[in-house]
């Protein structure tokens, strides 16, 4: 693995922590390039973590692991990307992982082996059948700006100038299509604009069976740097409280517009009152209970006036207009 401390963002040269250790970006070491190998190592510790969570009792001291997510940015150099390893090993990875967390009748690309198979591997805990019929799995997270919107595609079908080793794409064993999505990184542009652009370009990387699939945003919020001012765009600031209330509300309630289903803010802080401050805590709680259950009617513009318009829970018609 890459052990300078520079290349890889979860190694820490000399620290003395389990995720600062090398390897921390590196495939397992019993997996091939191509996708072949015993992946033992993988495999078990997938088995182990999520046994563990599943075991009776534990839900009820604990939150549910529903929706897991193979890699975190393979798009980025630091986390993966060509420098630790392949398209086939990261497809592979979300394969097995399918297998024994949520199972199915689907067969191993590189292996041929079928779920049965793979579960019967496993050394680390003893499996009499998939772990989590009903989790959910998302593809590693990606960004929709290209050409790191390229690598997602290449993920899910090895059909955009496949690198050396990418054979069959991960699309089947894929039940989520998994983004990261800060519009306030691309400020002066409004979010509105933003949003609209990244989830049709989105669209139009995706067949026609991971379009009906969901789309997921596991790392929203304003930018990188949570609401101070990116380092290029100084003045673009999100810093008085009552714009980010007003932030949270369109940032959420338009992402949901356009076919977003699921959106986590990045990030929560206790350094930073939670989503950035009291104000900002009070907006999402508050759009938090508009939206769940709710039916969404649609958005438009009237100018710089935006409407959009959805039948609460209770069954009372409503608009959020800014």
């Amino acid at each position: 693995g890459y052990t300078d401390g520079k290349t890889c963002l979860d190694y820490v040269a000399s620290g003395n922590l389990t995720n600062q250790a090398p390897g921390q970006c590196d495939p397992p070491s019993d997996l091939n390039s191509n996708g072949a190998g015993a992946n033992l190592y993988w495999r078990n510790w997938v088995a182990a973590f999520a046994a563990h969570v599943n075991a009776t009792g534990y839900s009820t001291t604990h939150a549910r692991i529903k929706v897991w997510e193979i890699w975190n940015e393979p798009d980025a150099a630091v986390s993966w990307s060509t420098k630790y390893g392949t398209y086939d090993q990261l497809i592979r990875m979300e394969q097995d992982a399918y297998c024994i967390i949520k199972g199915g009748s689907f067969t191993v690309n590189a292996t041929g082996e079928n779920c049965a198979t793979v579960r019967g591997t496993v050394t680390s805990v003893a499996l009499s059948g998939p772990i989590d019929p009903s989790a959910t799995i998302a593809m590693p997270s990606y960004h929709p700006q290209s050409p790191l919107l390229q690598m997602a595609q290449n993920f899910l079908y090895c059909n955009d100038n496949p690198a050396t080793s990418c054979h069959t794409g991960g699309a089947a064993q894929t039940d989520v299509m998994n983004f990261h999505m800060k519009p306030g990184n691309n400020e002066p542009t409004e979010m509105e604009s933003v949003m609209s652009a990244w989830t049709t370009d989105i669209s139009g990387i995706l067949q026609s069976e991971e379009l009906a699939k969901p789309v997921y945003n596991t790392e929203g919020g304003y930018s990188g740097t949570g609401w101070t001012c990116p380092a290029s765009l100084a003045g673009f600031c999100y810093t008085d409280t009552n714009m980010q209330a007003s932030y949270i509300a369109r940032f959420y309630i338009y992402s949901y517009s356009l076919g977003v289903s699921n959106n986590v803010w990045y990030d929560w802080s206790p350094s930073l009152k939670g989503i950035g401050s009291t104000s900002a805590d009070t907006a999402y709680s508050q759009v938090y209970n508009w939206m769940v259950g709710s039916t969404f009617g649609g958005c438009s513009a009237d100018g710089t006036v935006w409407t959009c318009t959805l039948t609460l829970s209770n069954g009372v018609a409503a608009a959020a207009i800014w």
